[in-house]
């Protein structure tokens, strides 16, 4: 049987890869840590400690955070690194509109 090629989570803590995700998100929407927090509902230390990775977040998080970054919950979960790529690029052309 054919081996599965090794996702980034394979060599890479899931936590440090979603904070990283978000991070790239949120700049590439042009926001601060306290805006994303303000509009997913959340602290902002609370955030910047997910971008740390020092946060295992909850399904209703994932979510919140999607909704305010105006993303699929999936996208900040995939292991496909070029839908992130992609969304990063979108985000990007809706920050300098």
């Amino acid at each position: 049987m054919p081996k599965r090629p090794k996702a980034a989570y394979a060599h890479t803590s899931p936590l440090r890869i979603f904070g990283e995700r978000i991070r790239a998100l949120r700049l590439a929407r042009g926001w601060s840590q306290e805006k994303l927090a303000g509009l997913a509902d959340r602290h902002l230390t609370y955030v910047s400690s997910i971008e740390r990775a020092e946060r295992n977040v909850t399904v209703l998080t994932i979510h919140r955070l999607a909704d305010a970054l105006g993303v699929d919950p999936g996208v900040l979960l995939t292991r496909d690194a070029g839908h992130i790529g992609r969304e990063v690029r979108r985000l990007r052309g809706l920050a300098r509109k």
